[in-house]
């Protein structure tokens, strides 16, 4: 994956080395390293970011999926974004990997009680 920062500026956590990335800064992430970024809550402007994403797997519906819940419900539930994840195979950065697949079956089961679904085709015929 790499970012590239087109406006604003973002901080982020590349395989336990934190930075800042600035317009005209990219950020290139290796093959399975954990990372995270977001906007710092000073920011007085936006931030627009190019992501390449190569391969990109199964990013794309986890994307259109994410878009989806949350413009239709403007919030995203922890489980559902755990749901969304496990489903595209992204664990999160700061869940051990060995502890991740008992994660993603034990929220498996809690959605399975409520309408939480793994991927929506509302928001993915497009996207797969």
């Amino acid at each position: 994956e790499t970012f590239e920062v087109l406006k604003g500026h973002f901080r982020y956590v590349c395989d336990g080395k934190e930075g800042n990335a600035f317009p005209g800064d990219t950020v290139a992430v290796p093959p399975g390293a954990a990372h995270t970024w977001w906007t710092p809550t000073n920011a007085t402007e936006d931030v627009h970011v190019s992501i390449k994403l190569e391969p990109a797997l199964k990013t794309d519906v986890f994307f259109a999926n994410l878009a989806g819940v949350r413009r239709d419900s403007k919030t995203v539930n922890p489980i559902q974004m755990i749901l969304l994840l496990c489903d595209a195979e992204s664990p999160l950065a700061d869940v051990p990997s060995w502890l991740w697949p008992h994660l993603c079956t034990f929220v498996g089961v809690l959605a399975s009680a409520t309408d939480i679904k793994t991927s929506y085709e509302e928001y993915t015929v497009s996207a797969s």
